[in-house]
């Protein structure tokens, strides 16, 4: 099987959600892929991050727009 760096599939899904988001306009999908492609540059820059770190850092961009 091929190893594709972590960092990779949160660029695509980053991609698939904005993608969606042209399709059906709400701002709901953006924040969500912008969150994944922040993701995605945190995982290249720090590799070993785990599973409840990056669960953490993904629900931080979404959140940001609710903020007072």
């Amino acid at each position: 099987m091929w190893a594709v760096p972590l960092h990779y599939w949160w660029w695509v899904l980053a991609l698939i959600l904005i993608a969606g988001e042209v399709l059906a306009p709400g701002f709901f999908m953006l924040w969500i892929g912008i969150a994944a492609a922040v993701m995605g540059v945190v995982t290249w820059v720090v590799p070993g991050l785990g599973a409840l770190a990056q669960a953490g850092v993904l629900e931080v961009p979404p959140s940001a727009p609710c903020a007072p």
